[in-house]
């Protein structure tokens, strides 16, 4: 069994998900069973956005900064 801080926030297969896949599951849950229990919710648009920061010797590093480029162009921002 692998144990850490790396593990406890991301986790590894199936039911071993650690924080962030499951609190992003959470979110996108909460969002899909708004729209489906009311239809006027259905319209409505929500905006997510995340990040994913690891501080490592006191420097800040964006993990998911690679992955901003492409989500914007794929969003059409």
């Amino acid at each position: 069994m692998v144990l850490g801080k790396t593990f406890t926030m991301q986790g590894g297969q199936d039911s071993e998900r650690g924080i962030i896949p499951r609190v992003a599951e959470m979110v996108m849950g909460a969002i899909e069973s708004k729209q489906r229990g009311d239809p006027l919710k259905a319209k409505t648009q929500y905006s997510v956005n995340l990040s994913y920061l690891e501080i490592y010797n006191e420097k800040v590093y964006p993990i998911l900064s690679m992955f901003e480029q492409y989500s914007q162009l794929r969003a059409g921002v």
